[in-house]
C-alpha cells in the first residue's frame, strides 16, 4: 500500500517532518534496521559535511546503514531534507541487489520518498502500519 503525505495548500510548504513520519513508525513498531539510498539535504551545522555524505550515497552508492537510535541522530544533523529515500526493516539490512524500486519495494518493510521537498510517498505490505501513518496530516491511501 501507498501513503502520500502533502504540504498544506494554505501555506504551500511541506509541514511534516520524516521526523514526524518516524515518530508515528516508533510508537508502535520496532524497524530498527534503516538505510539511505538517496540524499539531498542542507546540514545544520558545517561540522557536518552533508556535502561528502551526499557524494558518497547518490554518486558511489555507498548505502548509509543505521539502527533506530543512529537514525534519530542523524536527523538531528539536518536542517532541510530536499530529496530522501529511506529504506526500513525490521531484522535485516537493505540488500543491494535490488536493483528496480519495484523490487526495493517489494523487498523491503518500509520505503519512504520524499519528492522535491513537496510530498511523501510511503510504501509498505503492513496494514496496521498503514494505518498509524492516516494520523499525520494530510495522509492519504493511494
Amino acid at each position: 500500500m501507498e501513503v502520500l503525505i502533502y504540504g498544506s495548500r494554505e501555506i504551500d510548504i511541506l509541514d511534516v517532518s520524516i521526523s514526524d513520519i518516524l515518530n508515528v513508525i516508533n510508537k508502535d513498531f520496532s524497524l530498527n534496521y534503516w538505510s539511505v539510498l538517496w540524499i539531498e539535504a542542507i546540514s545544520k551545522s558545517n561540522k557536518f559535511n552533508i556535502l561528502e555524505i551526499e557524494e558518497n550515497v547518490n554518486k558511489k552508492k555507498n548505502i548509509l546503514n543505521f539502527n533506530n537510535k543512529d537514525l534519530m541522530i542523524f536527523n538531528e544533523n539536518i536542517s532541510i531534507y530536499n530529496e530522501l529515500f529511506l529504506i526500513g526493516n525490521y531484522e535485516k539490512n537493505y540488500n543491494p541487489i535490488h536493483k528496480t524500486d519495484a523490487d526495493i519495494f517489494e523487498n523491503n518493510d518500509i520505503a519512504i520518498e520524499l519528492i522535491d521537498n513537496s510530498f511523501w510517498v510511503i510504501k509498505t505490505k503492513n496494514i496496521d502500519l498503514v494505518n498509524s501513518l492516516m494520523e499525520l496530516p494530510r495522509a492519504k491511501i493511494e
